[in-house]
């Protein structure tokens, strides 16, 4: 499912559960949707991209975003990709949250160099496949008491994924030796995304050519230099218009440097208007 149809999907179930397996990889972009998701990896090769974290997933691996996470999975390209999901929608679990016991902790202030991964022992995969199969059973049935029932099976996923993200000493996040340049540069982009950001610029401070430059970023993560760049202006914009800053602030701060092309580009990425989604 790209992100187009998990946005679509989402407004009529608020909570779904999915497995899936593609013999051809689907095509997927940056996106992220107003939804949460937790994303068990059965599928060895995996690179999955959160903001300008590169995960290295191996099957029994588990990633959870929420709404604010920019995220796009990178499938080996010579075997079937394999994945479960469960998506739901915040508000269903709130009226269930008690003080001491928050739902949603593991999911919250996912603050830059926040691990979004973590490894399930074969007990704790054996209980969420358990509770998944169970969830996945009881969400097309309808009588007495079954809204009820599903909330249940969401609770102990999530009472079972904050025990998890609580208990379990995070894997640093992977950046292979040979791809320590690139952290560097992502890096700097990150620190200089406010200013003029060019391909040479790029290449001339770290001793390297455009081209050179460019097969890094497409081995990496699959995109030009030119894509990652847009993609990190986005992503920072979008927070920028959540803390309430002005749509012409928002341009300049995030880098670009007009406010027309700011517009275009947003509602191209977003599916709507800087000023729109600000309101929201």
């Amino acid at each position: 499912m790209n992100s187009k149809g998990i946005t679509e999907y989402i407004d009529k179930h608020p909570l779904s559960y999915h497995h899936n397996c593609d013999t051809a990889v689907p095509a997927a972009d940056f996106h992220f949707h107003q939804i949460y998701e937790i994303y068990l990896c059965r599928t060895e090769g995996m690179r999955y991209l959160v903001g300008k974290n590169i995960y290295h997933p191996q099957k029994g691996d588990i990633l959870i975003f929420n709404n604010f996470d920019v995220h796009r999975p990178l499938p080996p390209e010579d075997r079937p990709y394999e994945r479960i999901m469960v998506l739901f929608h915040p508000e269903i679990i709130r009226l269930w949250e008690r003080e001491d016991s928050d739902l949603l902790m593991c999911f919250k202030d996912h603050h830059i160099g926040f691990n979004h991964l973590r490894h399930l022992s074969a007990d704790g995969e054996t209980e969420f496949m358990t509770l998944f199969q169970e969830g996945k059973q009881l969400a097309d049935k309808e009588g007495y008491g079954r809204d009820i029932e599903r909330k249940v099976i969401l609770t102990r996923i999530l009472l079972l994924i904050n025990r998890i993200f609580q208990e379990n000493s995070p894997r640093e996040i992977p950046f292979p030796a040979s791809t320590d340049q690139l952290k560097r540069i992502l890096d700097y982009i990150d620190d200089h995304l406010a200013e003029a950001l060019s391909l040479s610029h790029l290449s001339g401070t770290f001793g390297t050519t455009p081209n050179s430059l460019n097969r890094l970023f497409r081995k990496g993560l699959s995109m030009t230099v030119h894509q990652y760049i847009l993609h990190r202006r986005i992503e920072y914009a979008r927070l920028y218009l959540m803390e309430g800053r002005p749509v012409t602030d928002t341009a300049r701060d995030a880098g670009f440097g007009d406010l027309t092309n700011f517009i275009r580009v947003f509602k191209r990425k977003t599916g709507m208007t800087p000023g729109t989604f600000r309101k929201r």
